[in-house]
């Protein structure tokens, strides 16, 4: 009988993620997570069956693990907002009464089934198994003992610690089942071929019908048509200076901090006056969606509100990617660097002349596939805080990868969860603080933000156009979503154009009329904190 259900399960939950994002995930985002989990399956799978000399307990038990690596993370999630939501007491009390009410259903069954008990432990697979059962007791004894009561530990590692002890459990005693009745397995092994193979066609279709493998092309606008317009001024490249935009996720204007947090920015806010920077104090952000923010603002223009309703994630992730703004600057002599983050729709641009983006391994559709498996359970942040320090380190360096003026874009996701940095660059420890969290990684980005700017315009041979913006504020959630953001302009021309409620939409308005004698109107400044009329 072949078994090939191993090599199903690898792939499905992988699939499962790009089908679930229309627009968002695509499937090259799953070509490498799927080598590398078709790799493992198939080495393990191999070693295993020289062991056991048995094709269908190898398989059975590789197949096990891929279940229970792959569906780690999602009961984890499951368990913990049910223990969130069952009752508001403290923790302790909780695991209390789980714990008694456990042990009373053991002492329950032991009573109930002793006799039957008593005779399958005479065995020499029955002392087995109940050495096995004394092994996992002791070990969650030790842990709520150990880790809760003495270490005081919060209550989500301890669910953490007691989920992935459990799970080690089921892995030990189910391989030695499967490894006990290998002889037993032809028919469990056609079934799950019959049933993984199905859903693996199901997932498939899924994908495809998804539209996750492209986008429709973008409508020709007025920034288009002033690309290729013979009136519109082109000045020499040489003379045209250098163009920075750069998205700080989730960064809140300076009143904002104030009444939300309890922070004073202002340090900050004078900080970046005293550099010559314009700060627009009554600025909000269009919407209160990273990406509706970024198809905007990119193309100098609001988003069909029927993109908006329909989720239309591949027409946003074009809008972002193929935007009017690098097309106008194009034309004009600019190179194009895009300094990509985890988010699937800033992931990456194959417009730009050169790219740093987060990688494979530090993206966001990486970052949830791990999220879903047992990594978690070992996985801090590391690769995430990588990513950043080197967008930070690196966007004043692209100034000598290209030849011409440049145009930058750079979004960077700190302030935004997750909060992985305090004040001073180091591992930020995680509380149930979020504010404070925020607040902590905010002035690590100040910092950065300060050191940034300071390199670039000791650089520039010409006064640099540096825009600072927050993409929305914080607080994206439940009833509260607000709009006030950071919004800050240094330009060497055109700044009397700006004024304090200038939105993100109106910003590259301005300056292509100062730089380039265009004649785009400005905008009305909508703040919207749902779905457009």
């Amino acid at each position: 009988m072949p078994v090939v259900y191993p090599f199903f399960i690898a792939v499905i939950t992988i699939l499962h993620i790009v089908a679930g994002n229309p627009g968002q995930a695509q499937f090259s985002d799953a070509l490498m997570p799927m080598l590398i989990s078709l790799g493992f399956t198939l080495v393990a799978f191999l070693v295993l069956r020289l062991i056991l000399k048995n094709w269908e307990a190898a398989g059975l038990i590789v197949g096990l693990f891929l279940v229970l690596f792959f569906t780690y993370g999602y009961i984890f999630a499951y368990l913990r907002g049910v223990a969130k939501a069952a009752v508001k007491v403290p923790g302790l009390i909780i695991l209390t009464i789980v714990f008694a009410a456990a042990l009373t259903l053991g002492v329950f069954l032991i009573v109930k089934y002793k006799t039957r008990l008593r005779t399958a432990m005479r065995t020499s697979s029955g002392k087995t198994l109940k050495v096995m059962a004394i092994a996992y007791l002791a070990g969650l004894l030790l842990i709520f003992l150990f880790g809760y009561v003495i270490s005081g530990i919060t209550l989500g590692a301890l669910q953490a610690h007691l989920m992935f002890f459990t799970f080690c459990a089921v892995m030990v005693v189910g391989t030695y089942l499967i490894v006990k009745y290998k002889d037993r397995l032809r028919n469990p092994t056609l079934f799950l071929n019959v049933m993984s193979g199905a859903l693996l066609v199901l997932v498939l279709v899924n994908v495809f019908m998804s539209g996750s493998h492209g986008g429709p092309n973008i409508k020709v606008d007025e920034v288009r048509q002033a690309a290729n317009n013979k009136a519109v001024t082109t000045p020499d490249p040489a003379t045209l200076p250098d163009i920075y935009y750069i998205i700080l996720d989730s960064y809140g204007s300076e009143s904002f901090l104030s009444s939300h947090y309890g922070y004073d920015n202002s340090g900050f806010v004078r900080w970046l006056e005293d550099r010559g920077f314009y700060v627009a104090r009554d600025s909000q952000s269009n919407y209160n969606q990273t990406y509706w923010s970024l198809a905007s603002s990119l193309n100098l223009n609001y988003v069909d509100p029927q993109i908006l309703r329909k989720g239309d994630n591949a027409t946003l992730r074009k809008m972002i990617e193929d935007n009017s703004l690098m097309r106008f600057l194009k034309s004009k002599g600019y190179r194009f660097a895009f300094f990509g983050s985890s988010y699937p729709l800033t992931q990456r641009n194959r417009y730009a002349d050169f790219t740093l983006g987060s990688g494979w391994a530090n993206s966001e559709f990486t970052r949830t596939l791990l999220s879903t498996t047992a990594v978690r359970y070992f996985t801090p942040a590391h690769t995430t805080r990588k990513a950043v320090l080197n967008a930070f380190s690196n966007i004043p360096r692209a100034r000598n990868e290209v030849d011409g003026p440049l145009f930058l874009f750079a979004h960077i996701e700190p302030p935004h969860a997750p909060y992985l940095f305090d004040r001073n660059g180091k591992p930020l420890k995680q509380t149930d603080d979020e504010d404070k969290m925020y607040v902590e990684q905010l002035m690590f980005v100040n910092k950065k933000v300060e050191t940034l700017v300071d390199r670039i315009l000791a650089e520039s041979k010409r006064p640099p156009v540096i825009i600072v913006q927050g993409d929305h504020s914080p607080k994206q959630s439940g009833k509260t979503r607000q709009t006030e953001i950071l919004n800050v302009y240094h330009l060497p021309v055109g700044a009397n154009l700006l004024y304090p409620s200038i939105t993100p939409v109106n910003s590259f308005r301005v300056v292509l009329n100062s730089l380039f004698g265009t004649d785009f109107k400005l905008l009305p400044d909508h703040s919207y904190e749902g779905f457009p009329k």
